[in-house]
């Protein structure tokens, strides 16, 4: 295991993204690996790591639908992604506030989004949103308002069912 730090990152153009979901086991075996998810939480992981090193100026946020979530699947998935390509983050938990390079994230659960009151960001990533309320949903985009943002942006990694609102 080792990590080499990130020299440069380029875009290269859209692709399909695939998310496979088997009823009742929701996993499935690929090349003698049983894979639980498709790498929803991964790729939301990547946006923030991009959109942190791309435009570290306007504020963001990271959420998801529980605090349970929140902990034990999108950040530390997050933090295996920085930590495997040696991006330097720092995460206060007691705060609600997140460090990746030099940008800087808020990072709230969905069960209690009045807590999003009062911030404006300029991104977020809301991971696992279709067990997250409508309203929820509505107040995260209300925050969606930092001027300092070159372009508003919003990524939203989530399996299917649940609230039929998405």
């Amino acid at each position: 295991y080792s990590t080499t730090k990130i020299k440069s990152i380029e875009k290269v153009g859209e692709d399909f993204y695939w998310d496979l979901q088997v009823p009742n086991t929701n996993n499935y075996t690929a090349h003698g690996c049983v894979h639980h998810n498709s790498g929803k939480s991964h790729a939301g992981a990547a946006f923030a790591i991009i959109e942190s090193i791309e435009d570290p100026m306007p504020n963001g946020l990271i959420a998801a639908n529980t605090y349970k979530q929140l902990t034990n699947a999108t950040l530390t998935t997050l933090f295996r992604l920085c930590d495997e390509f040696a991006v330097e983050y720092h995460y206060n938990q007691n705060k609600g506030w997140l460090s990746i390079e030099d940008a800087h994230w808020y990072v709230y659960s969905l069960d209690n989004y009045d807590n999003l009151r009062g911030i404006e960001v300029g991104r977020f990533w809301a991971d696992e949103l279709r067990d997250a309320s409508p309203e929820a949903f509505s107040v995260m985009l209300g925050r969606l308002r930092d001027r300092k943002a070159k372009k508003l942006k919003g990524r939203v990694t989530t399996s299917p069912n649940g609230y039929d609102y998405l």
